[in-house]
């Protein structure tokens, strides 16, 4: 995140820099700013002889598919197909965009890929967006049933999440 300024100015100043746009590029992501990570990656395309072309078209793909526009998305997949046809998150989402008969699990990598992708704003996105709750309404549910006594005394939270629950569970422990 703090790379991005420094990237944008060296850009600006080398709007050929293919390695800065592919930086913006995911940097962007990152922030959110699906348009400015668009443009970044669609620069790196217009650089014909980069090595980034597949990985180019594959985060546009993933980018239009985000924004709701599945026909670029198939476009770009495909296309990162052709680049690298081993590429089994391409595979799937292609069959998928076309309504053909896929397997029914995705490939893990792209599970990882996708994990690693949500992983940085997962809480926030749980909390803001989502307006998950359930480790308020456990926490209170807990509550309830210690009549008399405030605290539980020990508390292990075995969930294999992020940790809300112990945040919200603190003051009973």
């Amino acid at each position: 995140v703090q790379a991005e300024q420094p990237l944008l100015i060296a850009f600006k100043q080398d709007p050929d820099l293919v390695e800065a746009a592919r930086q913006l590029g995911h940097i962007s992501i990152a922030l959110g700013k699906t348009e400015q990570a668009i443009e970044m990656f669609q620069q790196v395309l217009e650089q014909s002889q980069t090595p980034h072309q597949a990985e180019a078209h594959h985060n546009l793909a993933v980018l239009y598919l985000g924004s709701k526009n599945p026909e670029a998305a198939l476009k770009h997949f495909e296309a990162a197909l052709q680049q690298n046809p081993d590429n089994q998150t391409a595979q799937h989402l292609c069959a998928a965009l076309k309504g053909e008969a896929a397997p029914c699990t995705a490939p893990l990598l792209y599970v990882e890929q996708l994990f690693d992708q949500y992983a940085p704003y997962y809480n926030e996105h749980l909390k803001q967006t989502l307006h998950y709750t359930l480790p308020s309404q456990l926490r209170n549910a807990v509550a309830r049933c210690l009549t008399g006594n405030l605290k539980a005394g020990r508390v292990l939270d075995l969930g294999c999440g992020t940790g809300l629950c112990g945040i919200v569970f603190r003051d009973l422990a």
